[in-house]
């Protein structure tokens, strides 16, 4: 079967550092679909290749609604590939910058999804990595998704381990941990949370818990000085939530909730503000 020659490519979506997002159509089924392929170069093929296997491994392994959706792949043809599911809708940093005001409801929702996932990546053995606004894929239809699995790795060990690529940095400097200040950004699965933690702090406030800088200026600052206040200029924020908040963002990983225990925190929450009439 001639993998390569079953999608037709209509839109590019997005691009990463070897690897874009196009959405194509299956020639097969009629049907739209996000197909992940290395970027135009000969030189990435190799290292897309390797990071498409990996992807295609962990998303068959771990499955979830809020994690992401792999339909078909090839990664030993000459055109290596990922077909998932198209998603309707936008990405977290394209919210952020758009400034649309969000509603607390929202944010519960959109956190106790991202943790599910987490949990369901946790207790596989996985650690996704790189819990960032480009990875947070908020879906029409209400769902989100914490998407890019290319960086799920096992606790503290590369997910590039023994290959040339083990010398690249994982995941983004402005969501790392303290811990995974020291490592490359390759820790366990409380680094996940820290990062949810900073999300959270950041669509409830609308910014970062510490300002943006050089790598060795974030470092240091994740690493030793104190988050800023969470106060919010368009909601009261909840006392549990804010707490909940400042748990994820603790220095020390043993100190920081599970993502289970993130996810049913939120799910009682919610109700509770239901309850109470609120629901903005």
């Amino acid at each position: 079967m001639d993998d390569e020659q079953a999608y037709l490519q209509v839109e590019l979506l997005g691009q990463g550092p070897v690897t874009e997002v196009w959405k194509a159509f299956e020639l097969a089924t009629g049907r739209h679909v996000a197909l992940k392929t290395p970027r135009n170069s000969e030189d990435d093929i190799g290292v897309a290749r390797r990071l498409l296997a990996h992807e295609a491994m962990v998303s068959q392994v771990v499955r979830h609604r809020a994690l992401p959706r792999v339909l078909r792949f090839e990664t030993n043809g000459s055109e290596p590939f990922l077909a998932m599911k198209l998603l309707a809708g936008e990405n977290l940093e394209s919210r952020r910058k758009s400034a649309t005001p969000w509603t607390l409801m929202e944010v519960i929702d959109s956190a106790s999804s991202i943790a599910e996932g987490l949990e369901s990546l946790h207790k596989s053995g996985w650690v996704h990595g790189d819990v960032q606004p480009g990875n947070v894929f908020l879906e029409s239809n209400g769902n989100t998704r914490l998407i890019d699995l290319g960086g799920a790795h096992l606790p503290d060990r590369h997910p590039y381990a023994d290959s040339p690529m083990e010398s690249e940095l994982v995941g983004s400097a402005d969501y790392w941990s303290p811990e995974i200040c020291r490592s490359n950004g390759v820790g366990g699965t409380p680094a996940d949370l820290f990062a949810l933690g900073i999300l959270m702090f950041e669509m409830l406030s609308g910014q970062r818990p510490w300002p943006s800088g050089s790598l060795r200026e974030t470092i240091k600052r994740h690493h030793g000085d104190p988050a800023a206040p969470l106060t919010s200029p368009w909601c009261k924020i909840p006392t549990k939530l804010a707490r909940m908040v400042e748990a994820m963002l603790a220095r020390e990983p043993g100190l920081r909730p599970s993502a289970g225990q993130v996810a049913d925190e939120l799910g009682v929450l919610a109700i509770r503000l239901m309850e109470r009439g609120i629901a903005a």
